[in-house]
């Protein structure tokens, strides 16, 4: 049995009959064709085509600055004026007062490695690829520009 198969009865047991087979809906689903008289997840519209260009990039990388911030702000809302702080002032003398001191800690840690991570790891690279893709298409360009004189 192949993998896919495999995942599928394990993750889709619906789909199969009680002799392991696909039942009839489940093939019907499978070999339908849509408008554009192609199976599968094509939609209603056909399948779509994406494009891209530097100033959808540069939008998706303000799209991911405007989370770090709505994220920021609620941290510093919850956690950072100090109301999640007083919990474990108030826990004091319980057993579970440092549980909940190494549970602020980690999640400081976590917010921290999350607004990196949107920065760095999302925006930055957006907003690299999309000065990469503006600079090809000038090169692009200049070239065609020598060949149309």
């Amino acid at each position: 049995m192949a993998l896919d198969e495999e995942w599928d009865r394990r993750f889709n047991p619906h789909r199969y009959d009680s002799s392991g087979k696909l039942t009839e809906e489940a093939m019907r689903l499978a070999s339908s064709k849509d408008a554009t008289g192609t199976t599968g997840g094509a939609g209603p519209a056909g399948p779509r085509r994406l494009r891209v260009s530097p100033s959808f990039l540069r939008d998706k990388a303000g799209k991911a600055d405007e989370v770090r911030a709505v994220f920021g702000k609620t941290d510093d809302t919850v956690v950072g004026d100090g109301r999640t702080a007083s919990v474990a002032q108030g826990l004091k003398g319980f057993r579970s007062s440092p549980a909940f001191t190494v549970f602020l800690d980690r999640w400081r840690e976590q917010m921290n490695q999350l607004e990196r991570s949107l920065q760095h790891e999302v925006a930055a690279p957006l907003r690299a690829a999309a000065r990469d893709f503006h600079a090809d298409d000038q090169r692009t360009r200049s070239t065609l520009d020598r060949f149309d004189r």
